[in-house]
């Protein structure tokens, strides 16, 4: 696939593809500026259940998170803190995914954004997904 998918990590953790990278993308009329002046931060698996869906992502930065980052996103219930560098983000309530068939290790672009409301997101290359996989990825 081509383009990039941005995941709107607010209550709703909503995903949008993205056409091209940018310095500030709005979604819904809110602005996300870029948190980080790189685009590269860490890589991330697209964790994918028996059938091969995508039903979610693991996302593993090169630093530590931040406190600030770590406060805003621990109290998201699709949100899973497994270490100090590692998150993992689902896309539907079935958290059961497979190892074997989720360990990507993607280094494509890798980046955090924020709003002004402190609502991050993460903006991820979807260049080695296949179409029916991104089609698993509910979109908005």
């Amino acid at each position: 696939m081509e383009g990039l998918l941005l995941i709107d990590l607010n209550e709703e953790h909503t995903c949008f593809h993205v056409d091209q990278l940018k310095k500030k993308i709005t979604i819904d009329n809110i602005v996300f500026d870029e948190y980080e002046d790189n685009d590269y931060s860490g890589f991330y698996d697209w964790m994918r259940n028996s059938l091969g869906e995508i039903i979610g992502l693991r996302y593993t930065r090169l630093d530590v998170f931040e406190p600030i980052i770590i406060t805003a996103l621990k109290k998201l219930p699709y949100l899973n803190f497994t270490y100090e560098k590692i998150i993992e983000i689902y896309f539907n309530p079935n958290r059961d995914y497979i190892e074997d068939n989720s360990n990507d290790q993607d280094f494509g672009v890798c980046k955090m954004y924020v709003s002004a409301n402190q609502t991050y997101a993460i903006l991820l290359d979807i260049l080695y997904l296949t179409p029916d996989e991104f089609s698993s990825i509910k979109l908005n």
